[in-house]
């Protein structure tokens, strides 16, 4: 299986202080390709970046839900208050639950 530069994205992750010794570095040899190496990638729908701040993904998240909340006045007068309650917290919720694995939580709460 080859892999395809133009579809692949390499990080380094670390502190900000150790970044500053790695900013010469533009790309990577993998398998003998040269993948460029990127501030954020995005893998498994979470957007992260070379410190592991998930503000990226933090904006990604409430963008997308803010996005959704506003397409539902399209609906909103053939609702009552109760289902249209219903349907926002069912539009948000799918967008916070997605990402809040074991994994991301135990990372959340170490910050």
């Amino acid at each position: 299986m080859a892999l395809n530069p133009a579809k692949s994205d390499a990080i380094i992750i670390g502190t900000a202080q150790r970044a500053h010794s790695y900013s010469n570095l533009t790309s990577v040899n993998v398998a003998g390709t040269t993948v460029p190496l990127a501030s954020n990638i995005s893998i498994l729908g979470a957007k992260l970046d070379s410190n592991l701040t998930l503000d990226n993904h933090t904006k990604s998240v409430s963008w997308s839900c803010f996005y959704h909340i506003r397409t539902l006045r399209h609906i909103r007068g053939a609702l009552d208050n109760g289902m249209a309650a219903t349907v926002a917290s069912a539009l948000v919720s799918a967008r916070l639950d997605y990402m809040l694995t074991p994994s991301s939580m135990a990372l959340l709460q170490s910050r």
